[in-house]
């Protein structure tokens, strides 16, 4: 029987290596074609890192401020690839995240893309590997059907996973530790709105305070460093980032959010929002439920990383790599049942349907994942009610 299961586990982990050998390929042929890196012109393409590359160039020669500017922005990527384009791609992200971008600047562009794109799969396999216990959730890790958005754009999803999954592995034993990368992940703060709740109900206190205290001095050196100003730049540019991609501006099937998915089938904001709303409470009540709890860790670890994407207005596609985290963390707490794995199967489809109808299906991605938390929790509650004090102990 165990050499059975042996058997089984390695034909799996050699179809994602297979996998993983076809995204190299693919990216390859991309490449070959122009499709990717460097154009017929041999420029360099209009990828999001362009963004990050350019923002750090600003802050680099003191001009940290011009990156919120959309239209000086605009400028400095256009003399990145070296030809005007349409497309915008501004900088909205908190002034600590400048930080990295002024690393990544130091470098030629294309070195500069390849250590951030390299760099950051690596920490985002090693990290799954890590949480589930087995070297070979790396090539699991990379098979993922988000990996080639990544990759392909040059976003910041692996580097987002990382930071969640190493939060999640420091919590129990350097709370301190735990509490700085948290911390670091509020350069995308629309996706930790479900942190403080899940703290705050397992009683994590130290972790909490030093994510406040980690924010605010991440903040005040980025300020000393780059200009005070850049805060209020930095407000600025998410105001009008959020008035573009959240009330109209924005093809709609690229927010993956139940936001998105209302308003890609046509429904108003005073119909979207409230959605959105209830969706989000709902979220928060089971995480703050789940870890008040005496469950397993890695299910309390699962219940959050899977509502992160879901309890947000605003998730792009790569912003998806968090559900490698949750999947590793489910992994590591119970083995995959068949409907389980027809859910994990169901996000590779979900994911990429999107580019061919106008609807945000790699939503769909995130409700297959949270689906899995939720069906164990049904099959727990009995367990989980009995064990949680009564109000009659609890006075005692």
């Amino acid at each position: 029987m165990q050499e059975s299961l042996s058997k089984q586990r390695n034909r799996i982990v050699a179809a994602a290596g297979g996998v993983v050998v076809g995204y190299a390929m693919a990216l390859f042929i991309f490449y070959a074609k122009h499709f990717w890196l460097i154009d017929a012109q041999s420029h360099p393409m209009t990828l999001d890192f362009v963004a990050f590359w350019a923002a750090g160039r600003l802050a680099l020669s003191g001009h940290a401020t011009a990156a919120y500017n959309v239209h000086l922005q605009h400028a400095a990527e256009a003399a990145v690839i070296g030809h005007g384009y349409k497309t915008i791609l501004g900088w909205s992200y908190p002034p600590p995240f400048l930080f990295i971008a002024s690393g990544l600047a130091l470098m030629p562009y294309l070195v500069a893309l390849a250590v951030w794109c390299v760099g950051t799969l690596a920490l985002y396999a090693a990290i799954v590997a890590a949480i589930y216990g087995r070297r070979e959730a790396a090539v699991f890790a990379c098979a993922a059907p988000w990996v080639p958005t990544m990759l392909l754009a040059g976003q910041n999803g692996f580097f987002t996973a990382s930071l969640v999954g190493l939060f999640f592995l420091l919590l129990r034993t350097r709370p301190a530790a735990a509490g700085l990368v948290l911390g670091l992940l509020s350069y995308k703060p629309q996706l930790g709105i479900l942190f403080p709740f899940a703290l705050a109900a397992g009683g994590h206190w130290r972790a909490f305070v030093m994510a406040g205290a980690s924010l605010l001095l991440l903040n005040a050196a980025a300020c000393a460093v780059f200009g005070f100003d850049t805060l209020g730049a930095f407000f600025h540019a998410l105001s009008v980032t959020s008035q573009s991609h959240l009330n109209g501006g924005l093809d709609w099937k690229k927010l993956q959010t139940v936001y998105g998915l209302f308003k890609a089938l046509g429904a108003p904001g005073f119909v979207a929002w409230p959605a959105q709303a209830i969706v989000a409470i709902a979220l928060a009540a089971i995480v703050i439920w789940v870890w008040r709890s005496p469950l397993d860790y890695s299910l309390k670890a699962a219940c959050l990383t899977a509502a992160i994407p879901l309890a947000t207005p605003y998730v792009f596609q790569y912003d998806l790599a968090v559900l490698s985290v949750a999947i590793a963390y489910l992994g590591r707490s119970k083995s995959f049942d068949r409907t389980e794995m027809l859910l994990l199967a169901s996000t590779v489809p979900s994911t990429y349907v999107y580019l061919m109808f106008p609807l945000p299906t790699a939503l769909f991605a995130s409700l297959a994942v949270m689906t899995i938390v939720l069906r164990r929790l049904w099959n727990l509650v009995p367990a989980m009610t009995n064990a949680l004090p009564s109000r009659s102990a609890a006075v005692q």
